[in-house]
């Protein structure tokens, strides 16, 4: 039998393992997400998308415990991907004193239900020139793929992945989980690629590269 003090080496070895390949695993269905979204606006509004996987994902999490350069790019869309990103830094740092006090998945589960909850009277009166209202869905045709999206969406990309992201910045802190947020993008341009047709310009290569050599390098200055 090995001594104890192996064990708990080994034992700490494993949750470290395991901790990073949830990181992974979340940025990737993150990173998808918005091929499956682009699926899922098929058949639904963007306005009843939205509460419909964040409190669907909510009551998962609380039982359980194109870019710039496109044709179609707008300032407006570039803005709010920038101002995403800057949220999701922002909860993810400001989230760190809840999770003394709290299980991260209840604070993952209350996150994405109150979010859904907030956005659930948009879904209902829609938005002029962003989104139809729950009214107006037609949910006889809304297609076998566009509910496997919504299904992929709900419980990948927002449930565990959500989960795992609060978890791992209970865990390792802020600063160790942040990193995982540039696989992200690099995610979503492979996936936009190979599954959306997107073209891959020598921009978007050398921008992977970046990503690639800026997570190792933030890897190996914790290790």
């Amino acid at each position: 039998m090995p001594p104890p003090g192996l064990r708990t080496h080994d034992g700490t070895k494993g949750k470290a393992a395991l901790g990073e390949v949830s990181l992974l695993l979340a940025a990737f269905f993150v990173g998808t997400d918005f091929v499956s979204v682009k699926y899922a606006l098929q058949g639904l509004p963007p306005l009843v998308l939205v509460p419909l996987r964040y409190v669907v994902a909510g009551l998962v999490a609380l039982v359980v415990g194109d870019g710039l350069g496109s044709p179609q790019a707008s300032v407006g869309g570039d803005l709010l991907v920038c101002l995403s990103a800057l949220s999701w830094g922002a909860y993810t740092v400001l989230s760190l004193p809840v999770l003394v006090r709290l299980d991260p998945l209840s604070v993952a589960g209350w996150t994405m239900l109150l979010g859904g909850l907030a956005a659930l009277p948009l879904a209902l009166t829609g938005f002029p020139g962003l989104s139809e209202s729950l009214s107006s869905v037609e949910w006889d045709s809304v297609s076998i793929e566009s509910w496997a999206a919504v299904v992929y969406s709900t419980v990948l990309a927002s449930a565990f992945a959500i989960a795992a992201w609060q978890a791992n910045v209970s865990r390792l802190g802020a600063n160790r989980v942040l990193v995982y947020m540039y696989l992200v993008t690099l995610f979503g341009l492979v996936s936009s690629v190979l599954l959306l047709g997107d073209k891959l310009s020598a921009e978007k290569v050398a921008g992977a590269l970046v990503i690639l050599v800026g997570v190792y390098l933030a890897r190996r200055a914790r290790l």
